[in-house]
């Protein structure tokens, strides 16, 4: 029969606006996507195959054409997966939520997995760091029974499916890229139950006392925090660096880890450290994709930050143990690497008590004496000790912080809009949620509630501060450069100075992590690195400049004071990097910032 296409205008020109999350300018629906003439193109009588495939709204043409493939009809369609995690985002789970329905229209649907991008006769092929593309085929009875049973789409274990079907494909693409050990089960899955599993444990972020208003460290804290310091200082300069027991930190998860996930895991290896009574090293010449090699510095630590001991010569590494192997306890030099966070560790001999009575060593581990101040609280005072910028890093993080003009009296909101490869765990929020909550800091600053709609409000605002504009400042941390404008037009929108590290960085928000982004050459390290650190110490250390505070609940609103107001950090805190935030600044400032989550608790 006659088969039939609708053109649509070409969306990707080149690798990284094919990653790319980044929304088109704010437009229209019907302006920003061509509307989709599905009924046009379908034949009159019933269809004999339907393909949907590089379509901008992909779940809406399912829906469309699901109900004109029936009897013999095929329905092939396109669905993106995550290749470092193995996961499905939301769109792609609500396809298959549409193509599980379809099945009960007589048909069977098969996973059918290709390398279409793959450029054999090209030495160095642009595209092998993407994953194999999947396509989903419904077919009839008579097809399904001829087709392969082994792709059958199991669809109560379908992340299961995919990675078995992944690693069978193309163990090389799985082996080089693929970074999760188990099967990821993203939040979105909350609203795809008969498909996937979400976590079991995620509770939605609510507003407390010591979030809305912060609080001071208590006498017990800050004397606890002097203590650890101290500890920490002597275990790292040790009287002889040649006979020191020595624990060797390489770095983990090379291939994905961001700076949160990096230096929560060298906070791990601290921990044990103190526990073992072993002066931590750092390894610099361990790969990371975020360490920017050159011939004067080793790699990463060496561009940003201090040494963490005082022993500088590292010792030779052949034949050392990992902690916690079979005769590791007796040997000088022991190694923490990868391989060592992904064994079941015991504590150390005379540690057995830091774990709460867990036969195992993991992060929750915390010296007895201060198990009841918190793990957040031990975490914090042990990087504000070891993440110590060198001078070219504080001449740039000052320099930022001078852009906030510090005696200008204006209240300072810092926020975290964090986008991009989360999605595969979190969904993210859209710069409409930080808007809100930036507009009930607004009525708690000027002691003015606002009414009507939200541009009702926000004129409100803005007529209010009009002589004094700009009356307040934002600092924003993301990688999504649509979010970016969407914050920078509602800043002025309310009289507001926004202020980012390195404007001029068009930030994709990629669908794949920084470090992938990395190594394909679709980011610059240096550049990566310095937004995000400068960002980091910035949000955290400028604490006592910062003014600003939440209430979620706009009837409890209350009066105070600018004097009596410290930074509101406005950020997602199932990313490492606003928890390195609220815990960087526990320990600059003696004491927990207001804050507001978009997504999960953390509690300090």
């Amino acid at each position: 029969s006659e088969a039939r296409t609708v053109s649509y205008p070409r969306s990707t020109i080149s690798l990284r606006e094919y990653y790319s999350l980044r929304e088109r300018p704010r437009l229209g629906a019907s302006e920003r996507v061509p509307q989709i003439p599905v009924w046009d193109v379908l034949p009159r009588s019933s269809a004999s195959m339907i393909v949907v495939h590089a379509v901008d709204r992909p779940s809406e043409v399912l829906t469309a054409v699901s109900g004109a493939c029936t009897g013999n009809c095929v329905l092939i369609t396109r669905v993106k997966y995550d290749g470092e995690g193995v996961v499905f985002g939301q769109e792609s789970l609500q396809q298959l939520d549409i193509l599980r329905a379809h099945e009960k229209q007589g048909s069977t649907c098969f996973l059918h997995m290709a390398d279409w991008h793959r450029k054999a006769d090209v030495e160095e092929d642009p595209y092998l760091h993407l994953p194999p593309e999947l396509d989903v085929m419904c077919l009839p009875p008579e097809l399904a029974a001829s087709a392969p049973q082994a792709t059958r789409v199991q669809w109560s274990s379908i992340h299961h499916q995919l990675k078995s079907m992944l690693q069978a494909f193309n163990p090389d693409f799985f082996k080089t890229h693929v970074f999760a050990t188990g099967v990821i089960n993203p939040a979105v899955c909350q609203n795809f139950s008969e498909i996937c599993r979400s976590p079991s444990n995620i509770r939605e972020f609510e507003a407390t006392p010591t979030s809305r208003n912060g609080r001071r460290h208590t006498p017990i804290e800050i004397q606890a925090s002097v203590e650890v310091r101290l500890w920490i200082q002597n275990l790292q300069s040790p009287p002889s660096c040649e006979k020191a027991r020595i624990l060797v930190f390489c770095y983990t998860n090379p291939n994905l880890a961001g700076h949160g996930a990096q230096f929560h895991a060298m906070a791990e290896a601290l921990t044990y450290s103190l526990a073992a009574n072993r002066t931590l090293m750092v390894d610099d010449s361990c790969p990371w994709s975020l360490s920017p090699l050159s011939p004067s510095r080793q790699g990463f630590w060496g561009h940003y930050f201090e040494r963490i001991s005082t022993c500088q010569d590292l010792p030779g590494l052949e034949g050392v143990l990992r902690a916690g192997e079979k005769g590791s306890a007796s040997q000088r030099v022991l190694l923490w690497d990868s391989k060592t966070t992904q064994m079941k560790l015991q504590p150390p001999e005379h540690a057995q008590d830091w774990c709460g009575g867990e036969a195992q060593f993991t992060s929750k581990c915390v010296p007895p004496r201060f198990q009841s101040l918190g793990r957040a609280w031990w975490t914090s005072v042990l990087l504000a000790a070891v993440l110590r910028p060198n001078q070219e890093l504080e001449d740039r993080i000052q320099a930022v912080v001078a852009q906030l003009e510090p005696t200008s009296g204006r209240p300072n909101i810092g926020i975290h809009l964090r986008q991009g490869h989360k999605y595969i765990e979190m969904p993210p929020s859209r710069p409409e949620r930080y808007e809100n909550q930036i507009l009930l800091i607004a009525e708690r600053l000027l002691k003015r509630k606002w009414n009507g709609t939200r541009e009702t409000q926000v004129a409100q605002l803005r007529s209010r501060v009009a002589s004094r504009a700009p009356w307040i400042n934002i600092f924003v941390a993301t990688e999504d450069g649509s979010a970016l404008d969407a914050i920078q037009t509602f800043s002025q929108d309310i009289g507001a100075k926004l202020t980012v590290v390195d404007p001029s960085h068009d930030r994709p928000n990629l669908r794949v992590s920084i470090p992938m982004a990395v190594r394909a050459g679709l980011l610059d390290v240096q550049r990566e690195n310095l937004v995000s650190l400068v960002s980091l110490f910035v949000m955290a250390r400028s604490s006592e400049v910062f003014i600003g505070c939440i209430y979620l609940n706009r009837n409890k609103c209350a009066s105070v004071s600018f004097e009596t107001l410290t930074l509101c950090v406005l950020a997602a805190f199932s990313s490492g990097w606003s928890r390195l935030v609220m815990e960087l600044a526990s320990a600059y400032r003696s004491r927990v910032i207001p804050h507001v989550s978009m997504d999960v608790p953390y509690s300090m």
